[in-house]
């Protein structure tokens, strides 16, 4: 209770946060201590055994729906919490679909736990039609003849495209976030694997999503069984993708940005970005790497686009890290916490790019990247230079000794 009003102390605007969620309820939006604090009830919350493997990402977003669900009441939001972390907890059989590759004959490949298949009409049919058939079998036919074929019509690519089979223990809830960062990294390997039977110009994205082969969502069904009795107790259907549709671009963003655009920079988008050094180049450039970053496929190449958005406006030669960490600790107000939170970005930034070390802050990065764009727009005159951003950093940076 106490770390939920703490929680809520730290919500601020869409433009300062540095983690945000929303639903049809509102949004959530906090600086980096609310950052800091909501992980820590995270983690507190996913050290009982029950929940240990429950990937953090998705415990933090049941903490800030939990808490928009409640209306911001610190007691109901608990109460939330703990209805959302028991439903439908047990044992599931998620099936991945994947696109960019076919297997050959009588190819299957095990990940550790995990096996890579064609499933075929016939895996469809035994291991997740029948199963659904016998869990509705009480219904009026009539019900489940018509959602049979809504099942079908969803799930009419699973039985054609390689599946990954991934076993489970957990929430149905929290199936995507479970599956996602696995079915990535097996991704990589099979676009590894590969390599050496295709033509470096004939080369398709393998990917879990589908988006890049015309398919806006990527359905994942989720088989879950009745601990005691081993039956199907349920079917679920969870998204792998966000915003399978795509945002909707509000007229209050839009509005927002032109208030602040004083160096009209949509007049500059379609133009090739300049090297030069004027504030209005380098926004530029920060929006095409901070657009690199939106369409990156993995959260490494995410992570090093979204920090080099801020290095736009901050590098240094010698001590690139130095100054691009003091330099997006600035933006969010030059606080303890701000610094803690810069290094680590930069730090996981390091290991993307030199170690292939999968981050855990890419969100915070990209909203410190966003921000920064707005910063160095709103205040392109006392920042008109790179001699004058470069002093504006050094006023900031510790004394050496």
């Amino acid at each position: 209770m106490a770390s939920i009003r703490e929680l809520l102390k730290h919500r601020v605007s869409h433009r300062e946060s540095v983690a945000s969620w929303n639903d049809n309820r509102g949004s959530l939006h906090l600086d980096s201590v609310g950052l800091a604090t909501i992980t820590e009830i995270a983690d507190e919350i996913g050290s009982s055994s029950r929940l240990k493997n429950a990937p953090r990402n998705f415990l933090r977003r049941a903490i800030a729906i939990s808490t928009l669900e409640a209306g911001f009441a610190p007691e109901d939001a608990v109460i939330e919490i703990e209805r959302l972390l028991t439903e439908d907890y047990g044992k599931h059989i998620a099936y991945v679909p994947f696109w960019g590759l076919h297997l050959g004959e009588g190819v299957r490949l095990s990940f550790g736990d995990y096996e890579l298949k064609q499933i075929g009409d016939d895996g469809f049919e035994n291991e997740i039609l029948k199963p659904f058939l016998e869990m509705r079998s009480e219904l009026a036919p009539e019900i489940v003849e018509s959602d049979v074929r809504s099942l079908k019509q969803t799930l009419q690519h699973v039985p054609n495209v390689p599946v990954l089979v991934f076993r489970y223990e957990g929430l149905v809830a929290a199936a995507a976030e479970t599956v996602r960062p696995i079915a990535e990294r097996v991704a990589d390997m099979l676009q590894f694997l590969i390599a050496p039977v295709v033509d470096r110009r004939t080369i398709h994205i393998i990917d879990h999503r589908g988006v890049y082969f015309g398919r806006f969502s990527t359905i994942m069904p989720v088989v879950s069984f009745d601990p005691d009795t081993t039956k199907m107790q349920r079917l679920a259907r969870p998204n792998i993708r966000e915003n399978p549709w795509g945002p909707k671009l509000p007229k209050d963003v839009v509005d927002d940005f032109l208030k602040s655009d004083t160096l009209g920079i949509l007049n500059a988008i379609p133009l090739e970005p300049s090297k030069g050094e004027s504030v209005r180049n380098k926004v530029v450039r920060a929006i095409r790497s901070f657009a690199d970053g939106e369409r990156a496929i993995s959260g490494r190449q995410a992570i090093i686009s979204y920090v080099g958005a801020c290095e736009v406006f901050f590098g240094h030669r010698e001590h690139a890290e130095r100054y691009t960490c003091m330099g997006m600790a600035l933006v969010l107000g030059n606080t303890e916490e701000s610094h803690k939170l810069t290094r680590k970005i930069y730090e996981q930034r390091s290991l993307a790019a030199h170690a292939a070390i999968e981050p855990a802050l890419v969100g915070p990065a990209r909203r410190i990247a966003y921000q920064t764009i707005r910063y160095m727009l709103e205040h392109a005159k006392t920042l008109s230079s790179k001699d004058k951003i470069r002093a504006w950093i050094e006023a900031a940076l510790p004394k050496k000794r």
